[in-house]
């Protein structure tokens, strides 16, 4: 770049650009541009992906936990009653043991006596 005198003034004298010179910058300035563009959005589309598909395991997961928790209570529903039936039974037969008046007894393998009735108590002589 130069200058020059034109009467009392100093003019800057730039190098004249062509319009296709121009034209040409101005492009590969747009097509940098429209690059950026293009790679952020991509980065968007990946991560909108990323989260879609974590979402779509999520759900998975929930509805195999869901399926789970169904089973596993007409499980626990089914046992209900059948506890409730050893526990009576449990209950009259703890009765019948205690009331009975003959000397019973449980005794494991190795000898040892594990539960005893009044009346056996008596009749070995603990009372």
């Amino acid at each position: 770049m130069g200058s020059a005198w034109i009467g009392r003034e100093e003019v800057t004298l730039r190098p004249r650009i062509s319009d296709e010179h121009y034209a040409e910058s101005f492009e590969m300035d747009w097509d940098n541009k429209d690059n950026d563009l293009v790679k952020k959005a991509s980065k968007c589309e990946d991560a909108a992906e990323a989260v879609q598909k974590a979402g779509d395991e999520q759900e998975k997961r929930i509805d195999e936990q869901t399926k789970t928790n169904r089973k596993q209570r007409h499980e626990i529903e089914a046992k209900i009653p059948a506890e409730k039936r050893l526990r009576e039974k449990a209950l009259r037969n703890g009765s019948i043991f205690q009331i009975a008046m003959d000397g019973l007894c449980i005794i494991d393998v190795h000898g040892k006596i594990l539960k005893a009735n009044r009346a056996s108590s008596e009749m070995l002589g603990y009372s």
